[in-house]
């Protein structure tokens, strides 16, 4: 019974948290420099950070979520005749919002751990479920 409990208290904690993550913005048409960004959701808000520029975004805002893992193949040094092989994983999430009649994306670079928690906590916020561009055809428009 006790064991019960801590797991409830401990998802609602989890749900009810604000969620800070060090990420990379990898592009888009959010008014934001490319490198490093600190992504905060707290309430119903989702903001980017960089340097003294700042981007919120209400979870009503948020259109489309995206998400996608990519694998490659690493080589390691050569040790007694044996090439190690390595593979580097790389976790994306895309964020599509309408302000002012005006459709924004932005793509956020993340590691493992803060994607899937950010990832969660995003579908929560916003209701939608993050579709997989790695599993999905992905159309792209340009000249919007």
């Amino acid at each position: 019974m006790s064991l019960r409990c801590c797991s409830l208290f401990f998802g609602i904690a989890l749900v009810l948290s604000p969620l800070q993550a060090a990420t990379k913005y990898e592009g888009g048409t959010a008014p934001i420099d490319h490198g490093k960004l600190k992504v905060s959701i707290s309430g119903d808000q989702v903001v980017l950070t960089h340097g003294s520029r700042k981007v919120a975004v209400t979870a009503d805002q948020i259109t489309a979520l995206s998400c996608d893992t990519e694998s490659r193949k690493r080589f390691g040094a050569a040790v007694l005749g044996v090439v190690h092989l390595d593979t580097a994983e790389q976790h994306f999430i895309g964020l599509s919002w309408t302000e002012n009649d005006r459709k924004t994306e932005a793509v956020l670079r993340l590691s493992g751990g803060q994607y899937r928690s950010v990832l969660a906590k995003l579908e929560r916020l916003t209701g939608k479920k993050a579709v997989d561009t790695g599993k999905v055809p992905t159309i792209v428009q340009y000249g919007l």
